[in-house]
């Protein structure tokens, strides 16, 4: 294994008894074993950098706003192009540290308390997502990379209770009034559906326009009908219910527009600290995050682009994650012709700004690599018969031909044979460190799940 935390957790409990969401194992034990790869990552931490910085441009996925563990499909899409693939660590972020906290807060909001197997399942889902993963990090593809990124990001919205930090004091007011500008509220009835009809409501989502692919914040109004004691733990009991007077419902939404604005303008400044620290573009995925860069940095366009996950790669649904790195391992030299080509293209669909434009680049790219893909079929077919593991033979009966008392005419035919197996094993070389002969494999392995 190249990538480091898994050099601790082949051995340890997190990995080996996540299977059976770590039945007879207690917490005690599991924060234990939590804690000690935590400080072994923190130790580590300047090391795994140096795996991902060597001098030159990398083009590395950057952290998301809302850390999710990104889906198969993605990942899929991404390995085709991205030259490494930095995923939050879901098991230095899990703190089962806070589980007497988290039901804390649960009791006071009137919510069920999540018992210990809850935790345990909650940890293996993190454990085993990463165990599943390891054909991307095997040292031979050193593609997926698990970096502690909650250790310089928290979310502002910490599960406990706490009087709501609304200072703006460190964001600039031009750029404050521009995302104030582009934030809508949307009120939710009581069946969770947006309603444009209702001016006041106890649940409400807020998203920034032009922010697509991003999810929306989601808040609910919380009025206390009832704290009481039991048992030396403090309950408070929440009417679903109740709708705020208008006065009250406009200071709770002003309050959660300042911290979704907050938590997204920290989060923008903290991706681009982490993608400098790791010598990498930050990667855009819409001109909503390009229009801020470009106000906050005032960055020159060739550090921003959006690397192409719109495009659509016939396959990748079928395509198992395995056979997709087994094949990219072993077409390795037209594998990186391939993502020079992606991400060139990807580039150039970053400087698009008109939707329509956008969508009719990419169905031409699309043709593009349809069309590529079938010349290097056709090109394969030509070369193959005289380009196979037979090419020995060949050239044995070449020369056995040139040496016929014919001495003219071997010579002529016998030469003309040997030319001809050369060119067409030099047309079969360039044909598969074409790099849509690395599509053409990706294509064909898609067909065989």
């Amino acid at each position: 294994m190249s990538n480091i935390s898994f050099d601790f957790l082949n051995e340890s409990i997190l990995f080996q008894k996540a299977e059976d969401n770590y039945k007879n194992i207690s917490l005690e034990e599991l924060t234990q074993a939590l804690d000690k790869y935590k400080s072994y990552i923190k130790e580590k931490k300047e090391d795994i950098e140096k795996e991902l910085i060597d001098g030159n441009l990398k083009i590395i996925q950057s952290l998301q706003q809302h850390p999710e563990k990104p889906s198969m499909a993605e990942i899929l899409q991404g390995s085709l192009f991205l030259d490494k693939y930095l995923i939050d660590d879901p098991l230095f972020s899990y703190n089962l540290a806070d589980a007497e906290l988290i039901n804390a807060n649960n009791r006071i909001m009137g919510f069920k308390e999540k018992t210990d197997d809850d935790f345990k399942k909650e940890l293996s889902t993190n454990a085993l997502y990463m165990k599943n993963l390891v054909d991307g990090v095997r040292c031979d593809t050193a593609y997926i990379k698990f970096y502690p990124f909650s250790l310089g990001f928290q979310s502002e919205r910490i599960p406990h209770m706490r009087v709501p930090d609304l200072s703006i004091d460190d964001i600039d007011k031009n750029i404050y009034n521009w995302f104030n500008e582009k934030i809508e509220v949307m009120n939710f009835d009581n069946q969770n559906r947006s309603n444009n009809a209702l001016s006041i409501s106890n649940h409400i989502g807020m998203r920034f326009n032009g922010d697509f692919g991003s999810k929306c914040n989601f808040a609910r109004y919380q009025k206390p009908t009832n704290i009481f004691e039991q048992a030396g733990k403090l309950y408070m009991v929440i009417d679903p219910n109740y709708i705020p007077e208008k006065d009250e419902y406009d200071n709770w939404v002003h309050q959660e527009v300042i911290t979704t604005i907050k938590e997204k303008f920290n989060f923008f400044i903290y991706r681009h600290n982490i993608c400098s620290k790791l010598n990498s573009p930050v990667i855009l995925n819409n001109e909503f995050e390009k229009q801020f860069y470009e106000m906050q940095f005032s960055t020159k366009k060739s550090n921003v682009h959006t690397l192409g996950f719109d495009l659509n790669i016939p396959g990748l649904q079928n395509l198992n994650f395995k056979e997709a790195m087994e094949v990219r391992r072993s077409s390795f030299e037209s594998f990186r012709s391939f993502q020079n080509e992606l991400q060139n293209d990807s580039i150039l669909l970053s400087s698009v700004n008109d939707e329509k434009q956008y969508d009719e680049l990419i169905t031409e790219i699309q043709h593009k690599y349809e069309n590529a893909s079938k010349n290097v079929t056709s090109k394969l077919g030509m070369t193959k018969s005289i380009a196979s593991d037979n090419i020995i033979n060949i050239a044995i009966a070449a020369i056995s031909y040139y040496n016929t008392p014919l001495l003219a005419t071997g010579v002529i035919s016998g030469l003309s044979l040997l030319d001809a197996i050369r060119k067409g094993r030099k047309d079969y070389l360039n044909t598969v460190k074409n790099p849509f002969y690395f599509y053409k494999k990706i294509k064909q392995s898609s067909s065989k799940n």
